[in-house]
């Protein structure tokens, strides 16, 4: 994307042509699944759009926590952004069931039209479109607790 020059390395994911994620670290730490995402504007979306993030166990896409919402907790809704604005936040994933029992977990982003429950379209670099249109982040591990 030519948006993207001067980039140390180009974007993981674009969303449409509202996002594109640039670095993004799942980690466990003090028995929370927390993420970094640091996101590049490619221009203004919505004030319906919102980002989502699950953790779920591999090979089962049923979510066991979450995360949804507007980044950066609200304060950054997709609708203020500015082409060329860069975006950094710190989440933490909720467990759905009160609980994240000990295991690995993939961790999946998108981003959505609460409204219609439409999906952006999620595109790799190379211009390939993903299933689901969302994208795979990586995995995290869930220690026993002692």
């Amino acid at each position: 994307d030519p948006r993207l020059k001067g980039w140390d390395h180009g974007p993981l994911v674009r969303f449409g042509e509202v996002a594109a994620l640039l670095r993004a670290e799942p980690r466990f730490v003090e028995g929370r699944a927390e993420i970094y995402l640091q996101w590049y504007a490619l221009g203004p979306g919505t004030p319906e759009e919102s980002l989502f993030i699950t953790l779920s166990p591999l090979g089962d896409l049923t979510p066991r926590a979450e995360s949804s919402g507007s980044p950066a907790r609200g304060l950054l809704p997709f609708w203020v952004w500015q082409q060329g604005d860069v975006i950094e936040e710190l989440r933490s994933l909720e467990p759905v069931d009160g609980d994240l029992p000990a295991g690995t977990y993939d961790v999946i982003v998108g981003v959505v039209n609460w409204e219609t429950l439409e999906r952006l379209p999620a595109y790799l670099p190379d211009g390939t479109r993903l299933p689901g249109d969302v994208f795979w982040i990586g995995t995290v591990r869930i220690e026993e607790k002692e």
